[in-house]
Formats: C-alpha cells, structure tokens, sequence
C-alpha cells in the first residue's frame, strides 16, 4: 500500500475539439393528413428502412410510401441517393387523441392478464383502467374489445373510446374519437402490462390538437426540427394555402424549398400567385408521378462533404418519368410562367428528356437557380452549425482581436470547403455594377478582387459592448451552362 498520487498530481482526461452540432441535412419533409403520424411529431426513416419499417408502419399502398420509394429509388450522376426522409402531420381538421401499438406478442401471452389495470391521462384528467382479463380471449379481436369495453366503463372522456385490432400490423390501435381533446399518456400500474398490449414506450402517441392552418403546420414542426431542405405536401391544397406554404418557404430566406405540383389548368393561377415568393418550385406534374420531387431527390442526394458537390439541376434525369412537355410552344407556355417541366427533346433519332428549365421563384435579388440556391442552403447550414459547435467547444469567445481570429478560422473551414465543392466560383468576370455593389457594401475598394480572383471576402468584427461577433461573407456563386451556342465558319 503508499499514498496515492493523485493527492500530488490528478490527471483528467476528456476528449475535446469535437463539432457538437451537426450540419442540417437538405432531406425531404413529407406533410400528410394521415393519422399514422402522430401530432406534434417529426418521424424519419432512413433508405434501409424503406422495405421494412416504412413499408410496414404506413403500408405498402399509401401516398406515404409510394413517394417514399420515388424518393429512394432516385440514383444521382455520381451514384449517390437520398438517405432519409421525413414525415410531417397537417392536422387541417380538429384530431382526437390516439395511440397506434407497437407488434403484439402470442395471443397466449396476451391470454396470461387476469387481472390487469394502467392509467390514462387525457389533457391533464386521470383514467383508471382496471380488471383487464384476457384469459378467454379465442382472437386478438377479443382482446382488442375486452380492452375497449374497460377503458369505456370509466365514463367521461373515456365513453365513446373504440380499440382496433388491426391484423395488418398486428397492433392494437386506441382513439378517443374526441374533439382537440388535448395530451395523451398511459402510466403502468399492473407490471408490463402496457409493453405487452403494445403501449408501452414503443407506441406512438399522438395528442388531440385544434385544426391547425398551413402556416402554423410548418412553424411547429420546423421548431420541432428543422433539420431537412424541401418540404411537399401529400394532400392537396387549396391556393391560398399554396401561398401560404410560399410566404413560409420566402420567409426562411434561402433555408427551404418547398415543391409544388401544378397542372396546365392551374399553372398560371398559381404561378401569378406565387412568383413573387422565394424558394418554391413549380414543377409541371404528370398523372400517377412524382415530377414535383425530383429536385427534391437531387437535393438529398448531394454531398457537399466530397469534390464538385455543385450541380446544375437543369439536366438532371430519371428514367422512371414520363416526359410531361415535348412540344416548344408547350415548353414556352411553360418558361413564361416559371413553371419547371420535365421535357422531351431528340437528337439523331434518339429521345432525350430531363428538368427544364431547374429555376426556383422569386424577385430579383433572390438566388432563382436551383443549384446556386442549394449550394446557399448547404454554406448557411454548415456555417451555422459551426459556430454553435464553436460555442460548445471552447471555454470563451473573447470580443476582441483573438475572438475574430477564432471567427476567421471557423469561417476559413466553411470557404476551403466551398471551393472543394464548388459553391463559390473562382475568376468569374464581375459587371461593372457588381464591383460598385462590393464595393459599396464592404467599404473597401480593393474587395472585389478578392471576390474575382478568390471567390470571395469577407470580414470578422466583435463588439464588447453588444458582445456580438459580425462577419459579412461575399462570394462569387457558382453559376451553370445551360445551353450552347456555337458558329461555324468554313474557309
């Protein structure tokens, strides 16, 4: 035995430096009006998951899992595809409380309760469901309504509550068939008896809300989780809600896109009332597809962790589509409207077809090409998870000279990477009113070249009084080649 030396010399050990916050993907978020999706709830899935819990839990015959499988089915020039995706609820209706069961065990493990008992609170009000015997149950089905007849006897809110077996998923599913009746929760009192009827931590609970507006759907569960890039809704909507949705997508400033299918008898309505709104695309449909989510695909499907993540989404293809314009008077009815399209053109007897013309809505200072847009989307995000993570990581940001060193660093991170993947452009020729533009918004006369020669500029500033950091970042985006024109000149 001796003294130990940690009295002398204690050592700790951590692991620091590790980026806390990760970058937000650019996933697709579905909206549906689909019960299976709780309120008040972001799910996800993964591309594995397609064929095996997607499939199971909406069903293999769902709006959910047939744009699911468009999505995940979309392969990328460079061999990538989307990796998830995300579902939404659009309560446009008052909702009552219910409960969707995870997988039930043997009907004999079920006929083993004699005499169970749990707990059910509905917005704040106590249920107590006692006497559960399942022992002569012959179907799950009977089980699913000595359940029932239970949870009714303890009256109130309780009364009018029907449980579902439902033998496509084996599960036992609850609903109060009440009216925005308000949180909903079990708590055990019989020994995992909520686990073995399926409501235990594995059931998905969703609460009874008021019939929520377009605009608060969005707000909620992007402050739910905003970790996704487009959104698109299952259900039809109205026109005014399609404007509400663009006010949404205009209102993130360069975070979103929000997909809209439109047809040749709504294109110029909705494209009168929406042009004006940033960060939405219109994209001509076609019966039984998913022409409105291929730039949602390619989004997905991009890497801005690898070289030339940069695209120009004006020719990009999927074989599973149908053309939906062939015509050039179709395609100029189209143009006219900002409409996007996937169309049809042949060279030497061959059919070609990919999306036209790839351009988003909006004024004149918003970035319309979908590429430019995407790549904003990726460098506001990394950015933004970097100096969180910078936060996190370090003990202080000082307002002062060190701090906006430790400032250029993090945003030194985001440029090298930028120009690997080719969100800035290096020696693009700037326009007189583009130099005036620079310079009179960095105050510095030289800065343009900077942004030309670079690709970009920026500055760092703290104020200790404000105890803010500052930075203004000015690049040169990455434009795209849409069309050739060539001359020929024989001597």
């Amino acid at each position: 035995m001796s003294i130990s030396s940690n009295r002398y010399v204690d050592v700790t050990s951590a692991v620091g430096g590790g980026d806390a916050i990760p970058t937000r993907e650019l996933l697709l978020r579905l909206f549906t009006t689909n019960e299976r999706v709780p309120t008040g709830a972001v799910l996800n899935f993964s591309s594995s998951s397609l064929e095996t819990s997607l499939r199971d839990y909406f069903g293999s015959d769902t709006e959910e899992y047939k744009q699911a499988a468009y999505y995940f089915g979309f392969i990328s020039k460079v061999a990538t595809s989307p990796e998830n995706i995300q579902f939404s609820r659009f309560a446009d209706t008052n909702t009552s409380a219910q409960v969707f069961g995870s997988i039930l065990p043997t009907l004999d493990t079920l006929k083993t309760v004699t005499a169970g008992a749990f707990d059910v609170l509905l917005a704040g009000v106590t249920f107590n469901v006692t006497g559960l015997d399942f022992s002569a149950a012959t179907t799950y089905a009977d089980v699913a309504t000595a359940l029932q007849t239970r949870i009714q006897a303890t009256a109130g809110a309780m009364a009018s509550t029907t449980v579902v077996y439902d033998a496509a998923r084996t599960t036992f599913d609850f609903d109060t068939n009440g009216d925005a009746d308000g949180d909903i929760s079990f708590s055990a009192v019989t020994v995992d008896l909520l686990d073995t009827i399926g409501w235990g931590e594995n059931a998905v609970f969703s609460n009874g809300v008021e019939a929520q507006t377009v605009t608060d759907t969005l707000s909620d569960s992007t402050s739910l989780n905003n970790n996704y890039g487009s959104f698109s809704f299952i259900d039809s909507l109205t026109n005014d809600q399609i404007v509400e949705g663009a006010a949404f997508a205009d209102g993130r400033n360069v975070e979103y896109v929000f997909e809209v299918p439109v047809t040749t008898i709504n294109r110029a309505a909705i494209s009168g009332l929406i042009s004006g709104y940033a960060s939405c695309n219109m994209m001509l449909s076609y019966p039984g597809q998913y022409h409105h989510l291929l730039h949602a695909c390619v989004l997905a499907a991009s890497n801005y962790e690898k070289p030339a993540a940069s695209k120009n989404y004006m020719y990009q293809t999927d074989s599973r589509l149908t053309p939906s314009v062939k015509t050039d008077a179709e395609a100029d009815a189209n143009d006219a409207l900002n409409v996007n399209y996937y169309g049809q053109t042949q060279e030497a007897g061959v059919d070609v077809s990919f999306l036209q013309k790839g351009r988003l809505t909006g004024g004149s200072s918003a970035p319309t090409a979908m590429g430019v847009h995407a790549n904003e989307q990726w460098l506001k995000s990394y950015l933004k998870s970097q100096f969180l993570s910078m936060f996190l990581a370090l003990e202080q940001v000082s307002a002062d000279l060190v701090g906006q060193g430790i400032g250029m660093s993090y945003l030194d991170a985001g440029i090298s990477l930028a120009l690997t993947n080719g969100t800035f452009s290096v020696g693009k020729t700037l326009t007189t009113t583009q130099i005036n533009y620079i310079t009179q918004l960095t105050g510095d006369s030289k800065a343009y070249l900077d942004v030309q020669n670079r690709g970009y500029w920026y500055d760092v500033t703290t104020d200790a009084t404000t105890n803010t950091m500052d930075y203004l970042l000015v690049y040169s985006k990455r434009d795209s080649v849409d069309k050739v024109e060539g001359r020929h000149s024989l001597i």
